[in-house]
């Protein structure tokens, strides 16, 4: 467990009770089951999820920052396990030269919403070039943002298959997210690789809840 970004992650959602310094003791541990106890109340609200399992993303903004800026959970069974800096949201290189697909013009921005497994999850994990990295295998709904002007716009909404592509993967080392995301969800590669390989098994289908503001 990454416990400064645990700490940043628990921060910003109003704890502000904690020094990231890394330290699970006692106030940090406190405001975790708290916030673990906040997120399951409301994905039983919204979803009827009971002791979730599988990726939590958290959106941080509705613009294009080209940064990590955004958090990625993983949860078992209702506990945080593991919580890494992530981007939601395409780098500029996709942002400013975004892709036509299906004759639409746009960047691709996953939609908030529940993606669940529904007998296999949503991303499912293997072994690739990026180390582990989780393949989409169900439909998504996705935005097409095509005005570069950063500022996500929701007006297009597409429900696609597995051609879309928006997968889970390292990013590159460093905050810059660029070329490494064209709509993925990402991770800097010095968060990735533990994080992968604590909470993830190859050949396993994870579900995923992105919450955005």
């Amino acid at each position: 467990m990454n416990t400064i970004q645990l700490q940043k992650f628990i921060n910003l959602a109003g704890y502000n009770v904690l020094v990231e310094d890394g330290v699970l003791g006692a106030k940090t541990a406190a405001a975790k089951l708290q916030t673990e106890k906040s997120i399951g109340a409301d994905l039983r609200t919204k979803y009827g999820i009971t002791y979730y399992t599988g990726f939590y993303a958290y959106r941080s903004k509705e613009e294009f920052d080209n940064l990590a800026t955004d958090f990625l959970l993983f949860f078992k069974n209702g506990i945080i396990t593991g919580c890494v800096p992530c981007s939601t949201r395409a780098g500029d290189f996709y942002v400013f030269n975004p892709i036509t697909y299906g004759g639409i013009t746009g960047t691709a921005v996953l939609a908030e919403g529940y993606y669940p497994q529904t007998f296999l999850g949503s991303w499912q994990t293997r072994l690739g070039w990026r180390s582990f990295e989780c393949l989409q295998t169900k439909s998504i709904k996705i935005y097409r943002d095509g005005n570069r002007n950063r500022i996500i716009d929701k007006t297009t909404l597409v429900v696609g298959g597995t051609d879309i592509g928006i997968n889970i993967h390292s990013a590159g080392w460093g905050n810059l997210i660029d070329r490494w995301s064209a709509g993925c969800v990402v991770v800097p590669r010095e968060h990735w690789d533990n994080f992968a390989s604590e909470n993830l098994q190859e050949g396993i289908s994870y579900d995923l809840v992105l919450i955005a503001p």
